[in-house]
């Protein structure tokens, strides 16, 4: 998927849905922290 359909998306998730778009980036968030916690 390119980068600019999944920012569109993104963004249109962000109006139409704040909450979910708020627990996505939460949940990216985590998995990120996870894997540099790993990685350690």
């Amino acid at each position: 998927m390119h980068r600019n359909q999944w920012d569109a998306g993104n963004r249109l998730l962000q109006v139409s849905n704040p909450d979910q778009w708020v627990a996505q980036r939460q949940a990216i968030a985590l998995m990120k922290a996870n894997e540099a916690a790993i990685k350690e």
